[in-house]
């Protein structure tokens, strides 16, 4: 009889350990499904139109299931200044899970020296933006918080 109820708080607590524990790539897909899509979204500062402008959907399933990998990789590294920021990309992880679609979404910037920095930010894409220019740069990036970003290698899904 102890030994049952030895077993049965252990189950519990592996439980309670493994369900509390961060999310990596392999619960991603677990729990949202395969990823279907990414969008991606890039702020100009040459355009007229509401920023950011979508300039690819990428829907290779060879490309993707790197893509998703990719994402959960890198090394925390503080952001470089505002000024150094030379393009900020939004890119939009769609897992689908039957009927159910989830965004995930990473903001991708690249900055004077071309080295690649991503976060993973809450919330939905709002194309609120009319202008680009440096102090909406600042602004968003004050959004995302400039904290916790990584340095990332550059991404395959903009060179295709």
């Amino acid at each position: 009889m102890n030994k049952k109820i030895v077993l049965l708080y252990l189950l519990l607590v592996t439980l309670l350990i493994t369900s509390c524990s961060p999310r990596n790539h392999d619960r991603i897909e677990e729990e949202s499904g395969a990823l279907e899509i990414v969008n991606i979204y890039l702020y100009r500062k040459d355009s007229g139109r509401v920023q950011p402008e979508l300039i690819n959907v990428q829907s290779d399933p060879d490309l993707l299931k790197t893509a998703a990998q990719w994402a959960h990789r890198g090394e925390f590294e503080p952001l470089p200044e505002t000024q150094e920021i030379e393009q900020m990309y939004v890119f939009q992880f769609q897992f689908r899970n039957g009927d159910t679609i989830q965004d995930v979404y990473y903001m991708y910037v690249t900055d004077t020296s071309n080295k690649q920095y991503m976060k993973e930010f809450e919330g939905s894409l709002k194309k609120d933006t009319d202008k680009f220019d440096d102090l909406e740069k600042e602004r968003i990036l004050n959004l995302i918080g400039l904290e916790s970003w990584k340095k990332v290698s550059a991404s395959d899904l903009l060179n295709s």
